[in-house]
């Protein structure tokens, strides 16, 4: 993805103070009042006074803060995070209405969180409204050429190179960096970043000289900061890596991806979801290079950090038990590969829901599997539920919907052959 946010401070402003008058008023002196009285108005005292005191003690609905929004965002519980995210949004749009510049940096990033959530469950459009409306908070509160801006345009690129509008994306991280490199300087960190940025779009739109080209520029700017490394160049050369393989030197992607990860140890970053990328990367290439004997351990190792980061039951850790089925059925290890692929696949149901992508994944991996081992009747099951879900999730001509029931149709030629010979 393209989401890179810059963390910049937000304003402060002052509360308001408490005024309290002065003036002076005449008060007429009380006359003597029958004792009836006094005991009428001390019965309704309570009278009114008690049901306002518990009213005032009783504890009040707590909604749901953009932070909480965010926790359950992390552990890609994107079944739980709707509700608490829409409350979030709520509760900020209600408090914007100062129109601080500290109330709209919080209705953006509320904004921004649904707009996240929407990208992980694939709805680009959604996403897409949400991020603008996020630019439009953030717009009001900075003014339209401030480099917080970009906290919105980022990820509002990325929403729009999902929905094959590659050319307003562009435009948009064009403006962003013009942003930050006026408002902070050409060889700022904050610049390198949308360097890297623009470089993750062009390798994504397959124009590897353009992001060539900003990956030396934001490389020239990280060791020109840090000498001795930093994480951030540990990502951009996990991203020069894939820019060589897919020139097809995977010699020198190997190298880089192997540079990445060596970064991220040395500057203490081994255990953190950042150096999954590279390790994930190289897991890959050693694939594709048929060093299959390499892969395992690199791929443990993600497990082993999603796991404590994320939960045991987390979609980055399903993610890890899929390609460890995909792995070991490569590796002829049959049975390890399918309880792979199923534990993946029930994490990923259950995170998810059925009708997802990464579900349909699962089920197409292990019903080859299943196809592979000759037990067609389980394959059908499983491979029906993955075109089902393609077909419904990019529609019935796309070439991924074409694909699966071509698949689906090998399948059930092979059952009505088993069928016939057995009979």
């Amino acid at each position: 993805m393209l989401d890179e946010r810059l963390q910049g401070p937000t304003s402060l402003h002052n509360t308001p103070r408490l005024i309290t008058s002065h003036n002076h008023v005449n008060i007429a002196p009380l006359r003597p009042q029958p004792k009836w009285t006094f005991e009428l108005l001390k019965r309704a005292h309570y009278t009114i006074a008690w049901p306002l005191i518990a009213a005032l003690m009783a504890p009040a609905a707590l909604a749901a803060s953009n932070s909480d929004c965010e926790t359950i965002l992390n552990k890609r519980d994107l079944v739980g995070a709707k509700p608490i995210c829409n409350q979030a949004l709520a509760s900020q749009k209600a408090a914007a209405a100062g129109n601080t510049s500290s109330q709209l940096e919080a209705l953006a990033r509320a904004h921004d969180n649904l707009g996240r959530l929407s990208m992980l469950n694939q709805q680009y459009r959604e996403a897409e409204t949400h991020y603008r409306s996020s630019l439009a908070a953030r717009t009001r509160a900075y003014g339209k050429n401030h480099h917080n801006l970009s906290r919105s345009i980022v990820p509002l690129a990325e929403s729009l190179v999902r929905l094959n509008q590659p050319g307003n994306a562009e435009k948009l991280l064009l403006q962003t960096l013009q942003l930050r490199q006026k408002a902070l300087g050409k060889n700022s960190e904050a610049a390198a970043r949308i360097h890297g940025t623009l470089a993750t779009f062009y390798i994504r739109t397959n124009q590897l000289a353009k992001a060539h080209r900003q990956l030396a520029k934001q490389i020239s700017i990280l060791e020109l900061l840090y000498p001795t490394g930093a994480t951030a160049t540990a990502k951009a050369y996990n991203s020069l890596a894939v820019v060589r393989k897919k020139e097809g030197q995977p010699p020198q992607a190997e190298a880089y991806f192997r540079r990445s990860i060596e970064i991220y140890e040395r500057k203490n970053a081994a255990n953190t979801l950042e150096i999954s990328a590279p390790l994930l990367n190289l897991a890959t290439l050693l694939t594709e290079r048929n060093k299959l004997n390499e892969v395992e351990p690199l791929l443990l190792r993600v497990k082993r950090i999603r796991q404590q980061l994320e939960g045991e039951e987390s979609v980055g850790v399903a993610d890890i038990h899929n390609r460890l089925g995909v792995l070991y059925n490569l590796l002829g290890m049959k049975q390890d590969a399918e309880e792979q692929l199923r534990t993946g696949l029930a994490i990923r149901e259950k995170r998810l829901g059925a009708n997802h992508m990464l579900v349909a994944e699962s089920c197409n991996n292990l019903g080859m599997l299943l196809m592979q081992a000759n037990r067609l009747n389980e394959a059908l099951a499983v491979l029906r539920h993955a075109t089902a879900v393609i077909h419904s999730q990019t529609g019935p001509q796309s070439a991924q919907t074409i694909a699966a029931w071509e698949q689906l149709e090998k399948l059930y030629g092979r059952i009505i052959q088993q069928n016939n010979s057995a009979g």
